[in-house]
């Protein structure tokens, strides 16, 4: 069973393996978000969804042991309620997902806009982000629950850590367009939580590590033109 109807949504909901899951993909997408209304829209359904008999799946954030603002918080929160009241859950804290028929409102789509129409980009210094594609995520969460313990969370971020402005520049060589870059005293490094639990299905799905941002910032791109969205 499959509660949403974003990409994670109908990524999992096409894949037989998870039809004995409760597969929980109806959280707040946008984490600039502070509206108490949306936080609770997530948590009253998580709650009403606690009661399954099946194996829960939750997705939570890489930041959200990290950094400090409303979004992180209530990924923590949703964390937290999990664990007091259900036996047998799995979250995977993730970091930026992408793919084709995804989120148009994401960071990479804001990029890209920026550049193609000669907005300025603001980047914190010292920031870094992990991306992953959306069938790599279905591949991970696959082996995990067929070969790891139940009621953990697992921190998804070990394919490879990028810095912002190395994000920008790969879509400025892409676009073959330069971007408008100011630079914010801030920074977000990726947390230095355990990834080495799911080290072991990068390998054994054969995830190639080489240039893996870079390809799968093309591939998005090519889908976003492709289908003609207007950035």
């Amino acid at each position: 069973m499959v509660i949403g109807s974003g990409l994670i949504a109908k990524s999992f909901s096409k894949n037989k393996l998870f039809d004995d899951y409760l597969i929980f993909a109806s959280g707040v997408s946008n984490s600039n978000t502070t509206d108490e209304n949306e936080f609770k829209r997530e948590e009253n359904l998580l709650m009403k969804s606690l009661s399954t008999d099946k194996p829960l799946i939750y997705f939570s954030s890489i930041f959200s042991s990290s950094i400090d603002n409303p979004y992180f918080n209530h990924k923590r929160d949703m964390e937290n309620l999990i664990k007091n009241n259900n036996s047998n859950f799995y979250i995977f804290r993730m970091p930026q997902i992408i793919g084709n028929g995804g989120n148009v409102n994401n960071i990479i789509n804001l990029f890209v806009s920026n550049i193609l129409n000669n907005k300025r980009i603001e980047i914190w210094k010292d920031s870094e982000r992990s991306i992953i594609d959306i069938d790599d995520v279905v591949g991970i969460i696959s082996y995990v629950i067929g070969n790891k313990t139940n009621n953990k969370i697992y921190n998804v971020s070990g394919i490879e850590s990028t810095s912002v402005i190395e994000i920008v520049k790969i879509l400025e060589d892409i676009l073959s367009k330069k971007s408008i870059i100011s630079f914010i005293d801030k920074k977000s490094i990726l947390p230095s939580s355990n990834c080495l639990e799911i080290e072991d299905s990068i390998n054994d799905l054969s995830i190639d590590r080489k240039d893996y941002t870079k390809k799968i910032l093309k591939t998005i791109l090519e889908w976003l033109f492709t289908q003609n969205y207007r950035l």
